[in-house]
């Protein structure tokens, strides 16, 4: 039975906070922080074998095969070592983007249960994300390790970990708002899955307890997790920062206009211009099936909750706004050169 985790991204907004959610359900449990090139696959099966860990929560990039590859053979030499199971949660970023016509997914309604991954090698490798999947799935079954893939849409709220408390999303456009002292939205109004972080934490915890107690994760063969709470539409979240901004003083109008253009839009908010379209007008018809077979009942589960917290959210990003968003970072370089 597994013991020691390894939760990558641990300084990170999800990662930080899985791992306080985890500690505050059991004070026994001790931390030991690691530094390691996760891309370094020498590295990584050093701290795998090291510390003895059959079991790994990866929520440090969802973008770079590299770094999946690595925990993936780390995992498959520990337990060809020790004999016992391993397993691989991943944190599948930019749901969104990956199951939504924007995103280039044709096939329409889409449950976590389906058989997702043909689909996926129907479409191409073109998005990063939709590469790792396929690596993940097919490099975990040579391996011999078991792999789960959570799929995380856009998510809210403050962190509980030690580091980044902010998310990428909301905090971008009312840091861009403050900025250009007016908040601007899309010139399509899409309705979005989302989730807040606690409700995301819950799914994470649920998987690893499970696997720790041993106990089957009976969710068909692709084994992903639509950790969507509930539904909310882009122009009523944007004006509501609009009137939570102009309220403070901090931009010219109580409501929000359309942005002149796409690109002007990415840039301004930091995010890549060639997935800003999927990011920020998506809808997409994900319907989650697996995620609630592990009992998950998120707290957080209405439009109406998540706009009643964007004040906090506003108070957030100007009290904790300390740590620069690095996520997109390598992709708007890429589009500079």
């Amino acid at each position: 039975m597994p013991q020691n985790i390894l939760i990558t991204g641990a300084a990170g907004y999800i990662g930080g906070s899985i791992v306080a959610d985890i500690l505050s359900r059991n004070d026994e449990i001790g931390v030991k922080a690691l530094l390691v090139d996760l891309s370094d696959k020498s590295a990584v099966e050093d701290v795998i074998s090291q510390n003895e860990i059959d079991l790994v929560v990866h929520t440090a990039s969802a973008m770079h095969p590299a770094m999946t590859s690595s925990l993936i053979s780390a995992l498959g030499k520990r337990r060809q070592a020790s004999g016992s199971k391993t397993y691989l949660i991943h944190r599948k970023s930019s749901i969104a983007t990956m199951f939504t016509e924007e995103g280039g997914w044709p096939y329409g309604e889409v449950k976590d249960s389906d058989s997702i991954l043909d689909k996926e090698r129907e479409i191409g490798f073109d998005n990063p994300v939709r590469e790792v999947n396929s690596l993940l799935a097919e490099e975990g079954k040579n391996q011999g390790v078991e792999t789960f893939n959570v799929a995380v849409p856009m998510t809210y709220g403050r962190g509980s970990g030690e580091c980044r408390k902010l998310s990428v999303n909301n905090p971008a456009m009312i840091r861009t708002s403050i900025k250009l002292k007016t908040v601007h939205k899309f010139d399509k109004d899409g309705h979005f899955g989302t989730v807040h972080i606690t409700d995301l934490t819950d799914v994470y915890v649920r998987l690893v307890s499970r696997i720790l107690k041993q106990e089957p994760i009976q969710v068909g063969h692709d084994r992903y997790f639509f950790a969507i709470a509930h539904k909310a539409h882009w122009w009523k979240m944007m004006d509501k920062i609009a009137e939570g901004l102009h309220s403070r003083g901090l931009v010219t109008e109580p409501k929000a206009k359309i942005w002149s253009d796409y690109h002007t839009a990415a840039d301004s908010l930091g995010f890549p211009r060639a997935y800003i379209r999927a990011m920020a007008t998506h809808s997409g018809q994900l319907i989650q099936t697996n995620v609630y077979a592990l009992g998950w009942k998120p707290k957080w589960d209405s439009e109406e909750k998540f706009l009643n917290q964007i004040d906090d959210e506003i108070n957030d990003v100007q009290k904790l706004d300390t740590v620069k968003m690095s996520l997109f970072d390598s992709m708007v370089a890429e589009q500079s050169n």
